[in-house]
């Protein structure tokens, strides 16, 4: 699997690593201000991040890194100068399980239309203290993939995609 991020200026590549497709297992996005956006894929086998800068001097906060099997992405902001990473959006493999912490912004998850189909379950879990939360998604307590996203002001959107 590569794992490919951009950062917040459009360059490619600042971040690019070889692993196995088993490697990856779970994905942990860790943002402050942020919207972000998941595509979740069945035909990729590639992690693809992106951020995009809010208004500030100088470069945003954004970095991936791999800790044991976990991918790890924050988009967080800097104290001085209001730089903000302001939107991230992440294509990720079918088979990775996927963790957001946000302080704020909307989280929207996006399935393959083709996973909505009787077997194919998730455990989901969801929490936002100011906003609406919705999980148009089959699910099961009991299921070995996971979706967890937690965010203290914002809208949650999990749903099937075309």
């Amino acid at each position: 699997m590569v794992l490919h991020v951009e950062d917040a200026r459009g360059l490619a590549d600042p971040l690019e690593h070889d692993a196995e497709p088993d490697e990856v297992e779970r994905l942990v996005v860790q943002s402050e201000v942020a919207d972000v956006n998941v595509v979740v894929r069945s035909d990729l086998d590639v992690v693809t991040a992106h951020g995009d800068l809010r208004v500030g001097i100088g470069e945003a906060p954004f970095a991936m890194r791999r800790v044991g099997d976990e991918l790890r992405i924050t988009a967080t902001c800097r104290p001085v100068g209001g730089i903000c990473v302001d939107r991230v959006t992440i294509a990720v493999p079918f088979d990775v399980d996927i963790a957001i912490m946000s302080t704020a912004g909307d989280i929207d998850i996006g399935l393959p239309a083709s996973s909505d189909r009787p077997g194919v379950e998730f455990a989901v879990t969801t929490a936002t203290d100011v906003g609406t939360t919705s999980a148009r998604i089959r699910t099961d307590p009991r299921s070995p993939r996971s979706i967890e996203v937690v965010t203290d002001l914002g809208d949650i959107t999990l749903a099937y995609r075309r």
